[in-house]
């Protein structure tokens, strides 16, 4: 186990992430991360981040940096006029990619969304967001003949189909209704693409 500062605070931010998946933002206490770390200092979380606040602020910045630059990628390689479903397909694959190999970050994202005291987190997570506001406003602009209101309502029900429909994929131990990642991608795009398009 590693005995540095930096490594501690990586176990703390996996047990915070895990618990956070598992019981929501709101169920969690530092002193029960900082016991899943196996921190014999129970204030060990407190000690490194502060607050409850601070430690989830953490865990989007170690996950939500390196989304956005997969989506930046993906974004850079579309022509100039990428297609709604290309834009669509930026948004859903990185973070899809990423939940392939951390497990319980999809879970904890959806909690915080879902959380009273924590979503603003998300909803105010810009600068760590930059190429999901550019896409965002890509796909805004296919849709300009729609009041910005029916805009705003599409994207929402997108956000949480796609984070949702992740989290449960991950979660699911037995039937799924998507035999594979590269399916439920494929299936996400197309269910948002339909929903962003509808008139």
């Amino acid at each position: 186990m590693p005995r540095d500062a930096a490594g501690t605070r990586q176990l703390l931010l996996d047990a915070a992430e895990r618990l956070m998946a598992e019981h929501g933002a709101d169920g969690v206490s530092l002193r029960e991360i900082s016991a899943a770390a196996g921190q014999g200092n129970n204030n060990a979380a407190a000690y490194h981040f502060g607050s409850r606040e601070g430690i989830i602020e953490a865990v989007l910045d170690r996950r939500m940096g390196p989304i956005d630059e997969r989506r930046a990628e993906l974004l850079a390689e579309l022509g100039p006029e990428p297609s709604l479903q290309e834009l669509v397909r930026a948004i859903v694959a990185p973070l899809a990619e990423a939940s392939r190999t951390h497990v319980h970050y999809i879970g904890c994202f959806a909690q915080l969304r879902v959380s009273r005291r924590y979503s603003h987190l998300i909803t105010h997570a810009r600068p760590r967001t930059n190429s999901f506001a550019e896409v965002r406003d890509l796909i805004d602009a296919q849709l300009g003949e729609l009041a910005p209101e029916i805009r705003s309502q599409r994207r929402w029900l997108c956000a949480s189909l796609i984070v949702h429909a992740i989290a449960e994929f991950v979660a699911a131990q037995v039937e799924q209704p998507y035999g594979n990642w590269d399916e439920l991608t494929d299936g996400i795009v197309g269910a948002c693409v339909r929903i962003l398009d509808g008139r």
